[in-house]
């Protein structure tokens, strides 16, 4: 999935890629950017899945689309809001038994 950014201030004709684009039964359309177990996704870099997820709702037509975004390593769960902030963290192993 990519979103084109054809103007504005920051990221004038960038591109922006996300791994998945889902919908819930709720019909709510959400992004999902996976990583590598273990993998650090709040890496301060655009390659950092946290970071790729806020980057992606800076643009109108992905906060008009999708009513959130996650990011994850298999292990850790990290659901950003379309403003771009985090919402919550799920940890498998350390909250297993809170959907058990």
């Amino acid at each position: 999935m990519r979103f084109s950014q054809s103007g504005g201030l920051s990221g004038q004709g960038k591109t922006r890629k996300v791994d998945y684009q889902l919908r819930n039964k709720r019909g709510q359309k959400f992004l999902l950017e996976a990583r590598p177990i273990n993998a650090d996704q709040y890496k301060k870099d655009a390659d950092g899945a946290v970071n790729q997820i806020k980057d992606i709702f800076q643009l109108a037509q992905a906060k008009k689309e999708y009513e959130f975004g996650i990011a994850t390593n298999g292990l850790k769960w990290v659901f950003i809001d379309k403003n771009g902030e985090v919402e919550n963290e799920f940890e498998i192993v350390k909250d297993f038994n809170a959907v058990k």
